[in-house]
């Protein structure tokens, strides 16, 4: 394997290439970071070559991917997910070049890989960590393995560090003896997933959504799976957790706050706070501030810590 680099910038020539590979880095946007996060850690990419360029030829706008080395893909990911103390953070999937991902669509067929797809993988994305880094970034694999034959690709948490902070990052023995684990191709679902684990909590507490939409008092909430990347070390289970206030306490077409909105948000948080740490979960919210008047919902990344379940085995996972 050639040693680790920097890849150099390839910028493509033509004068219809969009902002993403010309130009400055885009702007930070402090009132929705996740979404100028995924911007920036793009912009980087294509222009370091790995991402995806955009250019408007005479046909119309069209994607342009690397050859030969597979591509990275930035996504958003949520600010309750962050390392503790990053300005931005992005999830980056990285999907192998065509020569070497498996016939995963034949579900007739076992699943096989190419004879260099493990070299392939490991070496780009070695150099592709050490490309965004070489430009100020932390780019780090986390989370339990995911590995050819398995996954489709890989993914990376890619996030900025103030001036003079040092990275949380992950250490890289936290899921040391823990097998690929879902979703993958290899293994079934499994029921009951994390977020429908918290979701059957939240029904008996009486958080859920019902149709039609009536108040209850407190709020409710829904959950959302989240990748395995970002799960905190020793976690069995992890999942988004999203409460909402009764449509009484929202504002109004003037954009003013009902009487009692603070006291509703609190109690209803602190509700639902109390509820999951009684089932051993802990709750991560994002570190920027949280307002009535400036948000819609509070958001917490849930995890359960492996101690706190007898659904986890070191060398299975998450049963």
């Amino acid at each position: 394997m050639p040693a680790a680099g920097p890849i150099s910038a390839k910028i493509p020539s033509s004068p219809y290439v969009r902002y993403r590979v010309e130009g400055r880095e885009p702007h930070h946007d402090p009132t929705a970071p996740a979404l100028s996060s995924r911007e920036i850690v793009a912009f980087h990419l294509a222009r370091l070559g790995l991402g995806v360029t955009e250019v408007h030829g005479s046909t119309g706008l069209r994607q342009v991917v690397p050859d030969g080395s597979g591509v990275c893909r930035a996504h958003t990911l949520e600010e309750e997910a962050w390392p503790r103390g990053a300005e931005l953070c992005a999830l980056v999937i990285w999907t192998p070049d065509s020569r070497y991902q498996h016939n995963s669509w034949d579900r007739h067929q076992p699943v096989t890989v190419p004879d260099g797809a493990d070299e392939h993988w490991r070496e780009r994305i070695t150099m592709t960590i050490a490309a965004l880094e070489s430009l100020g970034f932390v780019a780090q694999e986390t989370g339990p393995p995911r590995r050819p034959g398995y996954h489709p690709g890989a993914e990376l948490l890619v996030y900025r560090m103030p001036p003079g902070m040092p990275a949380p990052r992950q250490p890289a023995d936290a899921f040391a003896g823990w097998p690929p684990q879902t979703p993958n191709l290899q293994v079934a679902y499994r029921y009951p997933a994390p977020a429908e684990r918290i979701s059957a909590l939240l029904d008996d507490a009486g958080f859920r959504p019902q149709q039609p939409i009536t108040p209850t008092g407190h709020g409710r909430c829904v959950t959302r799976s989240i990748t395995m990347t970002v799960w905190p070390p020793g976690s069995a289970a992890c999942a988004l957790v999203i409460w909402e206030p009764d449509p009484l306490f929202r504002p109004t077409g003037d954009g003013q706050l009902p009487d009692r909105t603070a006291e509703h948000w609190e109690t209803g948080t602190a509700r639902i706070e109390e509820l999951l740490a009684s089932h051993g979960y802990i709750l991560t919210r994002r570190e920027r501030p949280i307002s009535p008047t400036t948000d819609h919902q509070v958001a917490y990344l849930a995890h359960l810590p492996a101690q706190q379940s007898d659904a986890v085995s070191p060398a299975g996972g998450p049963r």
